[in-house]
């Protein structure tokens, strides 16, 4: 199912049956939900967001990931491998591209090009209008559950593995790693004021809790470490005044932190907040002063 409840009271308003399960958050734009499914069917869908009536469908396998939207285009990775520029209005494909294994993570939009990774090691930089290939760099693992982050001409990698990479958007160049040896960085950056936030994690994913997990600050230009916490979840968000909100992979707690960080290098917490259990592959969610999270506990929660 998806879902569309009361941003205010939780109050569900409808929701709509698919023919798999939904793995990964729904888009919006311009009055229309923009959502792909797996396990069942092979249709991406496009809901009316008043109703949560289907407008269109498409047949592109597979979706483990979110859409992005944008300009008329909704561009799709699937997990069959093949990257989708699909038209907005109609669902008509655009243009598609076959890659060598399934593509997971959300695209990543910048001016004329979207970048999508995933299993094969590969990042690709395509036209968003043609779908030719600009550029491809091969990485030192997968694009899965990390969605890209990008600002002033980088993107921030979330590669699975013990590497985090800075890259070029321009040309695809590494121009930074950071590496940390038997951590896996496959979740979600943020990036704020000069400094990138990510979250890493050792042992079990999904299905099972890791040994740990940390977020860490680092300078954007150069990779420096500037601080952590060790406690983490699959990915940050910024707010207002610089803070970071994160939820935790490993304890059933939603950090809000100082993004200047404290001292000695550490974390400066300014406040947790309490769920019934852990977060798995969900990331906090911003809008109108509420942060909203799912919690393995069974419900979305919203703290002010």
């Amino acid at each position: 199912f998806v879902y569309a409840v009361g941003a205010e009271t939780g109050e569900e308003l409808w929701r709509c049956e698919l023919g798999g399960a939904v793995s990964a958050a729904p888009e919006y734009s311009n009055g229309r939900i923009y959502v792909g499914q797996q396990g069942g069917e092979y249709e991406f869908y496009c809901l009316d967001a008043e109703t949560g009536e289907p407008l269109w469908q498409q047949a592109t396998g597979w979706v483990w990931g979110s859409a992005a939207v944008d300009g008329g285009q909704v561009f799709v990775a699937a997990a069959n491998g093949w990257a989708y520029c699909l038209d907005a209005t109609t669902g008509a494909i655009q243009w598609r591209y076959r890659t060598a294994q399934s593509l997971a993570a959300e695209p990543l939009l910048h001016e004329q090009t979207v970048y999508i990774g995933g299993w094969g090691h590969y990042l690709y930089a395509f036209d968003r209008n043609s779908g030719e290939v600009q550029w491809k760099k091969q990485l030192s693992g997968g694009l899965d559950s990390g969605v890209p982050a990008l600002a002033d001409g980088r993107i921030y990698l979330p590669v699975g593995g013990n590497q985090f990479r800075c890259i070029d958007a321009d040309t695809g160049e590494t121009l930074w790693r950071f590496r940390q040896q038997y951590t896996n960085f496959n979740a979600t950056p943020a990036y704020h004021d000069g400094r990138v936030y990510l979250c890493a994690f050792r042992g079990i994913g999904v299905g099972g809790i890791p040994v740990s997990s940390e977020v860490i600050a680092l300078d954007a230009r150069t990779g420096e470490e500037l601080w952590r916490l060790d406690d983490g979840g699959r990915g940050c968000v910024v707010g207002k005044g610089g803070r970071v909100f994160v939820a935790s992979m490993v304890s059933p707690f939603l950090y809000c932190l100082d993004g200047d960080g404290g001292q000695n290098g550490r974390a400066d917490i300014l406040w947790t907040y309490r769920m019934g259990n852990r977060v798995d592959e969900s990331v906090p969610a911003l809008y109108g002063g509420r942060l909203y999270i799912l919690s393995s506990d069974g419900y979305l929660h919203a703290v002010k």
